[in-house]
């Protein structure tokens, strides 16, 4: 579940002890009482009980606040030490990230015979593949992006060899784990092909290049899978692998068609393979609300990271015109995002792929990943999710910042 700093109730209220000026009105008023009953009703004027009784009473009465008082503030003590517990406990829950140990694309982009050959410069100078075209429907002057093809080959003909190809990728650094190390699917495709066909063939591919591992498909989707992760399998010595597909899309038009794949293992228990870069604790806006603001600044200190070290932003998933889009751009004037470059360092999908569908996150990590790899620098993700229209941000670091604790 997300972290939320704002809900840890607040520190204990503590009760103040009565001032010494009311303890001394409290005595002169119980002395001057005393000596009107001595002086009425009875013959003991001359005496010091007019002293001694009030005196009596007046330390009875602050031994008694004294000890609720001191109660009380062992009870705040135990309280604010408890609350303190927790603030340290939900601070490093906040801060867990995760390694990156692949990450490969198929954009337009792509070339056909070499499809997940990096092309990271192609995205950091947002090349423009996005133009009206004739789609796989056979739809004419329809404006999107499509992966290159064979002539005469179909589409799970294509997607078969594509998946082959990122099979291959990602069985490199899967050749250096044990072959009991468990491996956890997360396929997230928006197609028109079947959901079925597709496992079929991505289970064709696995096998055909020789990983030896076994996988377990997950359920879920976008960001909160991450999310979800660092906090219930933290310990793993798992791995997640997350497969983002939009291919032969039912809604053509603005879309692009993606490919990727990112391979992650938890810090605490993968040492076998050298990470690319380190994905940390993405944090939600709900759709239809307005606080960008506040979650750009919360992803950006769990790193933490300063603004200065920022200088990269991808947004993906977020279609230009849409509401969601504007109040994005009214965020961008937060002061962590103002030392971004506002030509070369936002990168927005749809402006020159079209909407990468499901593949959103998938595709923003992956060329966030690529890029660190080439340059050792921070990155900032903005990610739509295609299914709820929540908003997701997160960072992209270098693999120089200080092991997780916890």
């Amino acid at each position: 579940m997300p972290v939320d700093l704002k809900k840890i109730p607040d520190v204990s209220c503590r009760p103040k002890m009565p001032e010494i000026k009311r303890w001394l009105i409290l005595f002169s008023f119980l002395v001057i009482v005393y000596v009107f009953i001595l002086y009425f009703f009875t013959n003991l004027v001359g005496s010091f009980y007019f002293i001694l009784v009030p005196a009596f009473f007046v330390f009875s009465g602050f031994y008694f606040v004294f000890f609720v008082f001191s109660l009380k503030h062992v009870s705040a003590n135990a309280w604010d030490k408890q609350r303190e517990a927790v603030i340290l406990q939900e601070v490093r829950r906040g801060r867990r990230s995760l390694q990156i140990l692949a990450a490969e694309y198929c954009t337009a982009h792509s070339f056909i015979d070499t499809p997940f050959t990096p092309a990271i410069n192609n995205l950091l100078n947002n090349e423009n593949v996005l133009f009206p075209q004739c789609s796989w429907r056979g739809e004419d002057n329809i404006r999107l992006s499509q992966l290159a093809r064979s002539e005469g080959r179909d589409e799970e003909h294509h997607i078969s060899v594509l998946f082959a190809e990122l099979a291959k990728k990602i069985a490199i650094p899967l050749s250096q784990l044990p072959v009991s190390n468990p491996v956890m699917l997360l396929f997230e495709a928006s197609s028109s092909i079947a959901d079925d066909k597709l496992d079929n063939l991505w289970s064709q591919a696995w096998q055909a290049v020789g990983i030896q591992q076994s996988y377990t498909s997950i359920n879920g989707s976008g960001p909160k899978v991450i999310d979800d992760w660092l906090d219930n399998n933290i310990r793993s010595k798992a791995v997640l692998l997350i497969i983002g597909l939009q291919y032969v899309p039912e809604h053509t038009a603005m879309s692009a068609e993606v490919i990727s794949g990112i391979l992650l293992g938890n810090r605490l228990t993968q040492q076998k393979i050298h990470p690319l870069a380190i994905i940390h604790r993405p944090e939600l806006v709900l759709k239809n609300t307005d606080y960008q603001n506040n979650m750009i600044t919360q992803a950006l200190d769990w790193v933490p990271v300063n603004a200065d070290k920022l200088k990269h932003l991808w947004i993906s998933g977020v279609l230009g015109g849409t509401d969601e889009c504007q109040v994005l751009m009214h965020s961008l004037e937060n002061e962590l995002l103002t030392e971004i470059d506002r030509k070369k360092g936002i990168h927005n999908f749809s402006d020159f792929i079209g909407g990468p569908g499901k593949a959103s996150m998938s595709l923003a990590i992956a060329a966030a990943t690529q890029s660190v790899n080439q340059k050792p620098e921070y990155h900032f993700l903005i990610i739509q999710e295609s299914a709820s229209a929540n908003i997701w941000g997160m960072v992209i670091s270098p693999c120089f910042i200080t092991k997780d604790s916890t």
